[in-house]
């Protein structure tokens, strides 16, 4: 069964809060070196965001000063996921003890045809792709892939109730120079089937 609109969100997750700036630098490195092109930044100048500003990011160059403002995100390109698209949107998360990246992807541009299950299988290892060289040069604690997500759910708390349960289409747990992939009981577009299983990627 074919969803059209809405998006696919991906969140990773990283334990420690004060690192939040260079894994932020490191994971844009990455998506860079994999394709992708950040296009504009996007903040508000107060807590109540009233007061918003836009501006073009010019050769993938950004002051990282930009997210000491209320809610920033930003706008890239989709070719890292091998998604043809300029309106990916990426937004740093802080909460608690733990912190986090969140992006959204129009599902329309995820799978843009006919969303049968060749496509999202294809898509799903994409997306693997691209999350398993992030984590390399990156590490994460756990990334989830799925519908209507945020950065929400602790390091230390993933595995135990989430990690191997098959509630998210695609979940990613760091281990080391391990990385281990759960693909859940549903597709990503959250309604077609699939078979439960696990893999293991090396660095």
């Amino acid at each position: 069964m074919f969803r059209s609109g809405g998006y696919i969100n991906i969140a990773l997750v990283f334990s420690d809060n004060d690192a939040i700036f260079p894994n932020l630098c490191s994971y844009l490195s990455s998506i860079i070196a994999q394709g992708s092109r950040l296009m504009k930044v996007r903040y508000s100048l107060d807590t109540d965001g009233e007061h918003w500003v836009e501006e073009d990011i010019v050769d993938d160059e950004i002051d990282l000063n930009v997210f000491s403002n209320f809610y920033p995100s930003l706008t890239l390109s989709g070719d890292a996921f091998d998604v043809r698209s300029n309106d990916v949107h990426l937004t740093p998360v802080i909460v608690n003890h733990f912190h986090g990246i969140l992006i959204d992807i129009r599902w329309d541009d995820i799978v843009p045809r006919s969303g049968s299950i060749d496509e999202l299988n294809v898509q799903t290892d994409r997306i693997i792709r691209c999350l398993a060289r992030s984590y390399f040069s990156t590490p994460y604690s756990y990334a989830v892939v799925g519908h209507e997500l945020d950065v929400e759910i602790a390091p230390e708390d993933f595995e135990l109730k989430t990690g191997r349960s098959g509630v998210f289409p695609l979940a990613l747990r760091g281990d080391k120079s391990v990385l281990h992939v759960y693909r859940g009981s549903f597709h990503l577009d959250g309604l077609t089937p699939q078979t439960m299983r696990q893999e293991i990627i090396h660095s």
